[in-house]
């Protein structure tokens, strides 16, 4: 009788010690699980800093073009203000020029106008 009880001891130490060993293992498992879940999580949050941060700086391109699109915008701007405003003094400086040129145009024409005429006239040919 005295070795059954031992037997039973044993056995139920054993059980004790399975217990035991299950528990650490799911305890492990756990342990594993969570971090593999911060990991997992740490990576999803590098992929969506770095989007961020590639958002941010598409944003600040596309402000940085959309200034520059601005100042040449201005600066053309200016310059056709600047063109339009020496218009008037460049014209009244190139009237008596083009007035020189239109009369020298015409009168040429006007020359090879009568000189083929009197080449095709049948009392001068």
């Amino acid at each position: 009788m005295h070795a059954l009880q031992q037997q039973q001891q044993q056995l139920q130490q054993q059980q004790q010690q399975r217990l035991e060993q299950q528990q650490q293992q799911q305890l492990q498992q756990q342990q594993q699980q969570k971090h593999l879940s911060f990991s997992l999580l740490l990576q999803d949050m590098h992929r969506h800093s770095f989007f961020i941060v590639s958002a941010a700086a598409a944003a600040k391109e596309a402000a940085t073009a959309a200034a520059a699109a601005a100042a040449a915008q201005a600066a053309a701007a200016a310059a056709a203000a600047a063109a339009f405003k020496c218009v008037p003094a460049a014209t009244a400086a190139a009237a008596p020029t083009t007035a020189a040129a239109a009369a020298a145009a015409a009168a040429v024409s006007t020359a090879a106008a009568s000189a083929a005429a009197a080449a095709t006239h049948p009392l001068t040919a």
